[in-house]
């Protein structure tokens, strides 16, 4: 090991000199401008997989929707993968490794799957300030396909994902296709309780008239009025959660800390076939009780 470093730091001593000596300062600052750019077009090229990146939309976490760039994640991947393939090679060598690589690979999917709802949530926090803002315009005079789009354009402007959401609505509405059937369209790729109740009093406004403002500017309280219940039970059954993690970290917790203190767990789970066989057991025992868990506080809802 100590000859392989000496030898590291030779080869790079002897390209430090060669790079200064057949380089001019011109030469260098050009070197040095190639290798940035090439450097930032290797990280824009970098991109997750279809499947993940569909998650990443509902998890909230693309850019436009305030998060950072898809190659920062997929750094952040790598080194979550080479992270614990080091704290996996300091317990078990290369079982361990394997193992620590495979887990540092999979943690940031399950953390993605956890918060996939989160476009979801957005979007229905955004729908009362929508309707309020078409229930304006319709006060002012405008039909309802005009209030849509006033809306729609701004200002103010709506938040992400009501951003992507109706870009397809006013084009539907520019393209002269009827109002009804534009927000048919748009309930049907949105299964949500609110999208489908947002979509009637707009269609029912569009159809038979009357107090069209009213009923909207109606449905936009009704809409306020659940959100301030769902997050009174979420604050409510926030012990719950907190439980949820702490039952499901314990084990984990427990083997470092045995570790850490000098015993020889680490090693007999990941350099003994028994051990092996105890581990995956127990993580798969882990994985369906924290399912589980988790299935029963997401039933407090609405």
């Amino acid at each position: 090991m100590i000859a392989i470093l000496i030898f590291g730091l030779l080869a790079a001593g002897a390209f430090r000199w060669a790079f200064r000596q057949e380089l001019s300062r011109d030469g260098q600052q050009r070197f040095t401008r190639q290798i940035t750019r090439q450097s930032k077009t290797f990280t824009a090229q970098l991109c997750l997989p279809k499947p993940l990146r569909k998650i990443l939309t509902q998890a909230a976490l693309t850019e436009a929707a305030g998060g950072p760039k898809e190659s920062d994640l997929v750094i952040l991947w790598v080194a979550c993968a080479a992270f614990g393939t080091a704290v996996g090679l300091s317990f078990g060598e290369l079982p361990g490794a394997l193992f620590g690589f495979v887990a540092g690979i999979v943690a940031p999917i399950v953390v993605l799957l956890l918060r996939r709802g989160e476009r979801d949530r957005r979007l229905t926090e955004g729908l009362p300030d929508f309707l309020e803002s078409v229930a304006r315009s319709l006060r002012s005079g405008s039909s309802l396909s005009q209030a849509t789009l006033e809306t729609i354009d701004g200002p103010p402007a709506l938040a992400w994902p009501l951003t992507e959401e109706l870009t397809e609505v006013r084009t539907g509405i520019e393209s002269g296709a009827p109002f009804q059937q534009v927000l048919a369209q748009w309930q049907g790729k949105r299964h949500l309780r609110e999208v489908t109740l947002a979509v009637a009093a707009m269609s029912l406004g569009a159809g038979v008239g009357g107090e069209r403002a009213r009923s909207i500017d109606g449905v936009a309280f009704t809409l306020r009025e659940h959100q301030a219940l769902r997050q009174e039970l979420a604050v409510s059954s926030t012990q719950a959660r907190i439980s949820a993690v702490v039952v499901a970290a314990l084990p984990l917790m427990f083997l470092l800390l045995v570790d850490a203190a000098g015993g020889q767990g680490g090693q007999f789970l990941l350099g003994t076939s028994i051990g092996i066989a105890c581990l995956i057991a127990g993580i798969a025992l882990n994985c369906a009780g924290a399912w589980w868990m988790h299935r029963i506080v997401k039933q407090v809802t609405i």
